[in-house]
C-alpha cells in the first residue's frame, strides 16, 4: 500500500516536471517497473489461490501456515475494529 501511494505520488510529481529531464525519466521508469512487479505479484497470488482450490492437501505445510496467518489476520482485524470503536467513544466523550 505504501509503495502504491509512493508510486502514485511519483507519477503525479513527474507530470509537473519537464518530461525530457533525466530524473523524470528515471522516476517514470522506476514507477513503471514497480507497477509491473505489483501486477506480477498479484498474478502469482491468484495462481496460488486457484491452485490451492484445485489441489487442496497437496501442500500441507503451506496450507497450515496459511491457516495460521488467516487466524492471525482475523485477530488483528478484530483488534483494529476494537481500537476504532474505542477511539470513536473517546471522541464522542470529548465532544460532550
Amino acid at each position: 500500500m505504501t509503495n502504491d501511494l509512493f508510486g502514485g505520488l511519483m507519477k503525479g510529481l513527474s507530470s509537473f516536471m519537464p518530461q525530457d529531464d533525466p530524473d523524470v525519466k528515471l522516476m517514470k521508469a522506476q514507477s513503471d517497473l514497480h507497477e509491473l512487479q505489483n501486477q506480477e505479484t498479484e498474478l502469482y497470488a491468484e495462481i496460488g489461490k486457484q491452485s490451492l482450490l484445485r489441489n487442496s492437501g497437496q501442500f500441507p505445510e503451506l496450507e497450515s501456515r496459511l491457516k495460521l496467518v488467516q487466524a492471525n489476520l482475523s485477530e488483528a482485524q478484530a483488534g483494529l475494529e476494537a481500537v476504532q470503536r474505542e477511539k470513536t467513544k473517546t471522541e464522542q466523550a470529548q465532544r460532550q
